[in-house]
């Protein structure tokens, strides 16, 4: 992760330092109707309104 940390328990800013983070999940609206678009997973510190999307993982197939 480029913009959070872990400490501990807790996932952290790096630009503010707070741990007052939410994870967003946003699904973007099919254009034709038939083809369900893939859900965007991220985290978002409420303070600094920095977005972060999680990468998946590399194994999962």
């Amino acid at each position: 992760m480029k913009y959070f940390t872990s400490k501990k328990d807790k996932i952290v800013c790096k630009k503010c330092g707070k741990d007052d983070v939410e994870i967003i999940i946003r699904v973007p609206r099919s254009t034709d109707g038939l083809i369900n678009p893939k859900p965007i997973i991220g985290i978002k510190c409420r303070n600094c309104n920095i977005f972060e999307e999680l990468e998946e993982e590399k194994g999962k197939r």
